[in-house]
């Protein structure tokens, strides 16, 4: 089943893609057999089962679960439940042309290069505390572009965390607080910590974006949207205009959030890409690494408080950032925070604008009153995509910021 062909139906079990799976060769070439799980995973492990309806086909990747069966210390028998990630680009449905697959890998190499840097850090408990276990993360070596569809192949292993753990597309102000905490705890961690060839976390750099043209259609696809939306042209004065404000700064944008990245930042920390735990004590869990890198620590809490908030929670977001960052002075020293302190709240405004940019030209190309309808019932789609609210707010505090505050002046005066 190769990417560009016929790719299965959601509904249909995809039976081909099962019987590669029992094959449970990893990347390297070792076989995933029972003492392989002895020797990585549990040493008194005495068999594994892959069940069938734990088959996930998804967009990005393809997920499967791993029972293992053993005794514990009393001869009591156990089980232990394991996550599979497995990405193969030929296996995926199609993208658009090469350059979003080439894209696509880098992602997933970064995610692969991070969660080895992970199992091997010194003195990090605390750090990889805030992610699933991880057992195994690797994948083959791209030697040429024919290599992305043709033999390219990633694997990663992790605790299933689910009996403890669950996800949710929106979260309250309490669990807001608690995802604010552990971000600012790895950003802290990971400062001055990169090497300066790390490349820029975040899937809304301007430069990954330009392939699709969003800056050069921006006009077209504001009023397409605002035609299909009505009620947000309504909410603002001048609203066919507003997507040009932001667009004119795009670059001044970019380069600001270039040049303040400061740490190791997650990239795509929304509510599908967290763990929250199941007794409400706080404990929340990171995955999908695939757009970490540098970056400005700022923009893991604009993305995840705009894209998961629940609505009634979204006025309060500047007080939520700055429970931020007294969180971040708690975990830094304080000399690199009394440094970067009186500017670095400041930031948080253009920080969330640049994020507005990608928004407004790209992110919301198909939205509509019926694509949020569908996105209800969907999972990945963060709130930006499901909720009217979402995106009145989205209108409103970028009129606000842009017009009001005037807030753009700074890139102005630099």
């Amino acid at each position: 089943m190769m990417a560009g062909g016929g790719y299965p139906r959601a509904d249909e079990f995809d039976e081909l893609l099962y019987q590669r799976i029992l094959e449970m060769t990893l990347p390297n070439g070792q076989i995933m057999e029972i003492n392989w799980f002895r020797v990585h995973v549990w040493s008194e492990a005495t068999k594994f089962i892959v069940p069938r309806e734990k088959l996930i086909r998804g967009m990005q990747a393809n997920m499967f679960s791993i029972q293992l069966e053993g005794l514990d210390d009393q001869g009591q028998s156990q089980r232990r439940h394991l996550i599979a990630k497995r990405i193969v680009p030929g296996e995926l449905p199609p993208k658009s042309n090469m350059v979003m697959w080439k894209q696509f890998v880098e992602s997933v190499q970064r995610e692969i290069d991070f969660y080895k840097e992970l199992l091997g850090l010194e003195n990090a408990d605390e750090i990889r505390a805030l992610f699933p276990r991880i057992y195994y993360s690797d994948g083959s070596k791209i030697q040429c572009e024919d290599d992305i569809l043709g033999s390219s192949y990633f694997f990663i292993l992790m605790d299933d965390v689910s009996e403890s753990f669950y996800q949710s597309c929106q979260i309250d102000e309490t669990q807001a607080k608690s995802v604010l905490r552990n971000l600012a705890k790895f950003h802290a961690f990971f400062w001055n910590r990169l090497p300066s060839y790390e490349p820029r976390g975040s899937f809304w750099t301007l430069e990954r974006r330009k392939p699709l043209q969003e800056l050069e259609d921006a006009v077209i696809t504001w009023s397409a949207l605002l035609k299909r939306l009505p009620s947000l042209a309504a909410s603002v004065p001048n609203a066919d205009t507003l997507v040009t404000d932001v667009v004119t700064h795009a670059e001044k944008l970019d380069t600001f959030v270039g040049k303040t990245a400061l740490t190791r930042i997650h990239g795509d920390c929304k509510g599908f890409n967290l763990f929250l735990s199941q007794t409400n004590d706080g404990n929340v869990l990171f995955i999908d690494m695939q757009w970490t890198g540098s970056g400005n620590p700022l923009q893991d809490v604009a993305y995840v408080l705009t894209t998961t908030l629940q609505a009634d929670v979204l006025p309060n977001m500047d007080k939520l950032v700055d429970f931020y960052c007294h969180c971040l002075s708690e975990f830094l020293p304080k000399t690199i925070w009394d440094e970067i302190s009186e500017e670095f709240r400041i930031g948080y405004d253009l920080i969330w604008l640049d994020y507005a940019r990608v928004i407004m030209t790209g992110l919301w190309k198909k939205l509509s009153e019926e694509y949020m309808e569908r996105c209800l019932n969907t999972i990945g789609p963060s709130m930006i995509n499901r909720s009217k609210d979402h995106a009145l707010f989205i209108v409103r505090r970028v009129h606000s910021l842009v017009r009001e505050q005037n807030v753009l002046q700074v890139l102005m005066d630099k």
